[in-house]
């Protein structure tokens, strides 16, 4: 087997170092440039590997989504709790998940999209994804996306607290709370 200085003698190397100089000195711009390299890809790696058992034990025992992945309903019950506290037991996760089969598949994947952004960019600013943070670094981290210099992260945010809001106000529970009496026609028998 030839290694890099063997390759590096023939000269077929000469087009990833066109520089005379050998191939263990590295410059701080290559050094940088290879050490983002490397956190990208363990980024990759840690956002695309089955963590199904974490994700799990964020669920009660008997819950299972229809139409969401496992990871993405998780992420969706988590966001839920903390922008209405009490969701979770109303069941906000599952009746948005059941309203998606009713939905386009691009709907979908741009719903599980705004879920995936959520949870993996506290990576590149916390070291840690959204449902490992604590309740209080969620909010901060809610409170950042809110007023983030990036339109598709406030607007992933917002769609995504807008239907959450939709479907915890749309449940007979809650009306009391907020004083609405219900509605003036009859529901019929």
């Amino acid at each position: 087997m030839i290694g890099l200085r063997g390759l590096e003698r023939a000269g077929c190397m000469s087009n990833f170092y066109p520089t005379d100089e050998p191939l263990s000195a590295i410059s701080r711009r290559g050094f940088i440039l290879r050490s983002a390299g490397v956190s990208m890809g363990l980024m990759l790696i840690a956002c695309t590997r089955d963590q199904s058992d974490t994700y799990r034990a964020l669920l009660d025992a008997d819950e299972m989504p229809r139409v969401l992945p496992l990871r993405e309903y998780a992420i969706l019950r988590v966001l839920s709790e903390r922008i209405v506290p009490g969701a979770a037991a109303l069941g906000v996760a599952a009746r948005i998940d059941r309203e998606l089969a009713l939905h386009p598949e691009r709907l979908q994947r741009d719903f599980r999209d705004a879920l995936r952004l959520l949870e993996f960019w506290p990576l590149a600013t916390r070291w840690s994804r959204f449902t490992r943070l604590t309740p209080q670094q969620q909010d901060l981290e809610l409170e950042t996306m809110t007023h983030s210099r990036f339109a598709s992260r406030r607007l992933a945010f917002q769609a995504l607290r807008m239907l959450i809001l939709f479907f915890y106000y749309t449940q007979e529970s809650t009306w009391s709370a907020i004083g609405y009496t219900g509605p003036w026609v009859e529901r019929g028998s």
